[in-house]
């Protein structure tokens, strides 16, 4: 049986938004994994509990799981919970440690 503690993290989805719901969740649990309010390891909230406490559907927490995990700060185990990713500094040093991305390189357009 899983453990029923609850883990928190500080998101918020604004309805008015022209955002999908899952982006405004994604980056809402991005900046609280750069900010510190989970660490490499943690669990994340279960998606039933956190789309719960969010009022929004599972399916729109398991898009936001999906996108973060596509993008490294998260690890999903099926059937079992969702954690920061452990080797986060690794696969995200400069923003792990709460610096800004870098811009992105711009190259010239080749022409024939």
């Amino acid at each position: 049986m899983r453990s029923t503690s609850v883990v928190t993290v500080p998101v918020s989805l604004d309805r008015e938004d022209p955002r999908p719901l899952p982006v405004q969740l994604a980056d809402g649990l991005r900046e609280s994994i750069l900010q510190a309010w989970v660490g490499p390891g943690d669990p994340l909230p279960s998606s039933r509990g956190l789309a719960r406490h969010c009022g929004v559907s599972r399916g729109t927490v398991v898009a936001a799981y999906g996108q973060l995990a596509a993008e490294g700060f998260v690890i999903a185990h099926e059937g079992g919970s969702t954690v920061v990713n452990p080797r986060l500094a690794a696969v995200h040093p400069l923003r792990a440690q709460g610096q800004p991305e870098p811009p992105p390189v711009l190259r010239p357009a080749v022409t024939d």
